[in-house]
């Protein structure tokens, strides 16, 4: 399923500045404890309207990981600004209903379609994925500049 982010009224009224971020596509990669996990994406330009593709991928002792949680934070300036859920296509639960963490489970990996909004463009953001597994949580910051 292909989504469109939504910044809150804050992440809105917050986003104000420029930045130049790297022009390399990258992986960013955390761990705690035996949980060890990924985040990539080909650019840290996405395109606003377009699709951006990333994945996910994560192990817990050595072993792909099963029944992980894993939802999004988007950051602007060191503060949280929206919070949402990875809610792929076909996964019950993804309907607003529930906190974000309590929404989406994967085993091993995932792959997510995201698309960034308008008013993101010209921004210094990074979306962070937030894996848990096993009784640790991992943080997976990726700087992104959304451009027209």
């Amino acid at each position: 399923m292909i989504r469109r982010i939504a910044l809150s009224a804050l992440g809105a009224a917050v986003l104000m500045g420029l930045s130049a971020l790297p022009a390399s596509a990258g992986t960013v990669s955390a761990s705690s404890g035996g949980l060890k996990a990924s985040f990539h994406a080909g650019t840290h330009h996405p395109k606003a309207n377009h699709v951006w593709g990333v994945s996910v991928s994560a192990t817990l002792n050595g072993r792909p990981v099963r029944g992980a949680t894993a939802w999004y934070q988007f950051i602007y300036n060191g503060q949280q600004v929206s919070k949402q859920a990875v809610c792929l296509s076909g996964r019950p639960g993804c309907n607003g209903r529930h906190a974000p963490e309590t929404w989406f489970h994967f085993n091993g990996g995932y792959r997510d379609k995201i698309i960034w909004p308008t008013r993101a463009v010209g921004f210094p953001l990074t979306i962070r994925a937030v894996i848990s597994a096993g009784g640790h949580t991992v943080y997976l910051p990726y700087s992104v500049q959304v451009i027209k």
